[in-house]
């Protein structure tokens, strides 16, 4: 029997292929069943599926004793398992077991032990239980969701049934459908509802789309939440609602059910069209942010132009509204108890520590922690981006004795080549004596003012794109070198961190502020004095924090007077961004 055309393995199937490929010799179902994170059993069906799928282009041997190994490998099974292996590239399968696991237990009408949930995703308790964990830390910041376990009846999601679907629409996807209907028609139907909606979500809400207010992801999560409801009356759901304020959610609601009724995909009564109504207002971002937003928007920018010395951050009427809208959504999630879903928060404060410090001080002062780290991490790309934009153009000195349309010719290539970050504020003759101040670029034309300049860069008064590139290279390691020695000055491994980072964690202090990204958690200080550093210390005990276990703990402190915030933050940023290639 030769290989099927129209076969593909599954993600699992091609990680067992490569272990048996790998593996020296035979390899126990056992063995396999650990590596993989599943049950003995399901190892044995995968191997039957395997062959099925690869026919004679895989001869896969089995013994009862030994287990299994692979004898012999065509070029037509290499080819599939490369082409397996791209169409399943970037599948995060720790994701899918959450999601399988949260789903049972909220869309699930009775609560769910162990052995079935283990039994009906054909893995082993322990990784069921493994997600048990992760369930009820993300649910005890949910106000409205409760996370309930008993030695007799198992594991359950007490809430309403509209906050359970609510929750449910942010997990569901095509991979993971089996943890919620029972067989592949039930799945596929579900699907095709989704993909109709999800035209139809689009269409209505084309405006806020194309303005940017409105993304892809929310358009899946609102047309999950419609297929979910409209296969209420099959599954027996009640549904217990209260009614929307009127405004443009409550609007795109009832055309969006009129849409879907012309559409033969069902009906929604008017108390799912008001929660529909409150789940577009969370996801749509306002046109016109509320004054309380406003007024929270221009503080924070204000906060963050005095730390930076800035000001024209604060005085960005643009700014101001596109940080007052993303406010605003935030104050409306956090008043309905629920938050964003985003796997790059930790991302986002490795990348952005000053913008992430910032927010994150200011919501939990005016919001009392309220607020998640996936919207303190949406508010602090916003306020990153105006940061960059924000960033001191870089003082250059020319020192030249060639005539003016030269300067200005090499003026306007500079502002063309780095968009404004760098600008020719003096320009001096050639044998000028006095050297230009600290953190000022010296350029020359002529390469003998090097000689009196030993920092100038040359730069010819008919420069090339050549000469522009090896000046680009040559800036960017003057820059490097500053920060390879502004990171040698601040950095230091000193074990006294972990008693610092751990009082500032376990008590709330005004003056210091708690950021976590992956195995570390940063505790931020402001002094009075102008010391600055950041320390690092390896835990072998970790520090627990809001449930979490982090292995690894950094002191950032730095006041006044001294090293810029913005330079003490980007040394930040260079440690968290290490941890975070190396947990990848």
């Amino acid at each position: 029997m030769s290989m099927r055309r129209d076969a593909m393995l599954t993600q699992r199937q091609v990680r067992l292929v490569m272990l048996l490929v790998g593996a020296d010799g035979w390899a126990t179902a056992s063995e396999l069943s650990k590596r993989l994170s599943v049950s003995a059993r399901l190892v044995k069906q995968e191997i039957a599926a395997v062959r099925e799928q690869l026919g004679a282009s895989a001869d896969v041997e089995s013994s009862t004793r030994l287990g299994y190994r692979i004898v012999r490998l065509d070029d037509c099974m290499r080819l599939k398992l490369a082409e397996d292996f791209n169409v399943h590239a970037g599948h995060h399968s720790i994701r899918r077991r959450y999601a399988q696991v949260f789903l049972l237990l909220a869309l699930g009408e009775e609560p769910q032990t162990l052995a079935q949930m283990a039994a009906r995703l054909y893995v082993s308790r322990s990784t069921v239980a493994a997600q048990l964990d992760v369930v009820r830390y993300r649910i005890a910041r949910l106000p409205h969701l409760v996370f309930e376990v008993s030695a007799k009846d198992g594991a359950s999601i007490v809430a309403s049934e509209e906050e359970r679907r609510y929750e449910a629409s942010k997990w569901i996807s095509r991979d993971c459908l089996d943890a919620v209907f029972d067989t592949p028609v039930e799945q596929e139907r579900f699907w095709r509802t989704c993909a109709s909606v999800l035209g139809l979500v689009e269409h209505e809400l084309e405006a806020p789309i194309v303005e940017g207010r409105f993304s892809g992801d929310d358009a899946k999560r609102v047309a999950t939440w419609c297929a979910l409801s409209l296969i209420r009356t099959e599954r027996g759901l009640t549904v217990r609602y209260v009614v929307a304020d009127e405004g443009e959610g409550r609007d795109s609601a009832q055309r969006l059910a009129v849409r879907m009724e012309r559409a033969q995909l069902g009906q929604l009564d008017d108390a799912e069209i008001a929660a529909l109504a409150r789940l577009l207002d969370e996801c749509v971002v306002p046109v016109v942010p509320s004054p309380r937003a406003s007024a929270l928007a221009a503080q924070l920018l204000c906060e963050a132009a005095l730390m930076v010395g800035e000001s024209s951050i604060f005085f960005d009427p643009s700014t101001c509204e596109r940080v007052a809208c993303h406010m605003d959504g935030a104050m409306r999630r956090a008043t309905a108890g629920h938050g964003l879903l985003n796997y790059h928060a930790s991302e986002t404060v490795a990348r952005y520590p000053l913008a992430s410090y910032l927010v994150t001080r200011f919501l939990d002062r005016t919001m009392q922690g309220r607020v998640s780290k996936a919207e303190a991490a949406l508010l602090a790309l916003v306020l990153a981006e105006t940061l960059e934009r924000a960033r001191s153009v870089d003082a250059a000195v020319l020192y030249t004795d060639e005539n003016a349309a030269v300067v200005g010719r090499i003026r306007g290539l500079l502002a063309e080549r780095w968009r404004g970050k760098l600008h020719i504020a003096e320009v001096r003759p050639a044998a000028w004596p006095t050297p230009a101040g600290e953190g000022v670029v010296e350029l020359a034309t002529d390469p003998s003012s090097v000689l009196m300049h030993p920092s100038a860069l040359v730069v010819p008064a008919l420069p090339s794109e050549e000469d522009l590139l090896q000046l680009d290279r040559r800036l960017a390691q003057r820059t490097h070198e500053r920060h390879e020695t502004l990171r040698s000055r601040l950095v230091v491994h000193d074990p006294a961190a972990e008693g610092l980072v751990r009082e500032a964690c376990a008590t709330a202090r005004p003056d210091s502020t708690i950021l976590t990204a992956y195995r570390c958690v940063c505790a931020v200080e402001w002094s009075g004095v102008s010391e600055a550093h950041v320390n690092i210390c390896d835990l072998e005990v970790p520090i627990v924090y809001r449930d979490k276990h982090y292995r690894r703990a950094v002191h950032v402190r730095w006041g006044e007077g001294g090293i810029s915030a913005r330079a003490v933050f980007e040394v930040l940023s260079d440690v968290l961004v290490k941890e975070l290639k190396d947990s990848r």
